[in-house]
């Protein structure tokens, strides 16, 4: 025992373990660094904006292939929602006041599910000012890469996805929520409901 200390306390022996140390450190480093520069592994983004969409024709509750690019409409906005969404429930009026304000938009409403009847029933009783539609095969989700419910994607006057709100928009959706929605559709925040109904 008394052996080591006396090596360890040599300038010898000492240096060698500075070296061993400081080797130690570059190599963990080095492999830091590699790490940093791989290429990520991670699924890529599917980026739609800018992008004309493809499933252009949806079917409404009576069974009518209705074409979603309207001539002359200033832009399209897609709501995508479902009946069973509590969230969707308190984004409506916000969906009616954007149709009260922009008669030259083209608004549907866009769900997958496969009830027209329950659609059209959910279309009286929330007096919806806009036709809803069905993505019975939910090709168009998936092209918009629809995550959550409700999603509001407006569109081109060529169908190309200008911007997402993703979720239920209230005044604490922030300034780049709510400058869409004022730069695009005259929606002023005063008009915006005020708070999330969990808090």
């Amino acid at each position: 025992m008394k052996k080591t200390i006396a090596l360890m306390k040599s300038p010898y022996m000492l240096s060698t373990i500075l070296v061993l140390l400081l080797g130690l450190q570059i190599w963990q480093n080095r492999a830091i660094l590699a790490d940093v520069s791989q290429p990520t592994t991670h699924q890529a983004v599917n980026i739609v904006i800018g992008k004309a969409i493809q499933h252009t024709q949806l079917h409404d509750p009576a069974g009518q292939t209705v074409d979603l690019l309207k001539p002359g409409a200033r832009y399209h906005l897609l709501i995508f929602f479902a009946t069973t969404c509590e969230y969707c429930k308190q984004d409506l009026g916000l969906w009616n006041t954007i149709a009260a304000h922009n008669p030259d938009v083209a608004i549907y409403g866009v769900s997958t599910e496969t009830d027209a009847a329950a659609l059209a029933q959910y279309q009286a009783q929330h007096n919806i000012a806009f036709p809803l539609l069905m993505d019975q095969q939910g090709e168009l989700a998936r092209e918009l890469d629809l995550k959550v419910t409700p999603t509001k994607i407006l569109l081109s006057a060529e169908l190309k996805p200008l911007y997402v709100w993703y979720g239920y928009t209230t005044k604490r959706s922030g300034n780049q929520d709510l400058g869409a929605l004022y730069g695009f559709l005259n929606i002023d925040p005063a008009l915006v409901p005020g708070v999330d109904p969990q808090h």
